[in-house]
């Protein structure tokens, strides 16, 4: 994610078990919000994931 410019300046803590995913933080809006996810559901290994991201705005 910190290599995409639009998803640079979002705060998100990544916490990764057995293949699944959570996100948590904050996002500038829904599309970035929507972005985290798919980019962390399209890492190798990664079943599922849970974006907990809040939009601030």
């Amino acid at each position: 994610m910190a290599g995409d410019p639009k998803l640079s300046a979002l705060d998100v803590k990544v916490e990764t078990e057995k293949g699944h995913v959570t996100l948590d933080g904050t996002a500038p809006d829904l599309a970035a919000r929507d972005r985290a996810g798919s980019m962390a559901l399209a890492a190798k290994g990664v079943q599922s994931v849970n974006n907990r991201i809040k939009v601030n705005g």
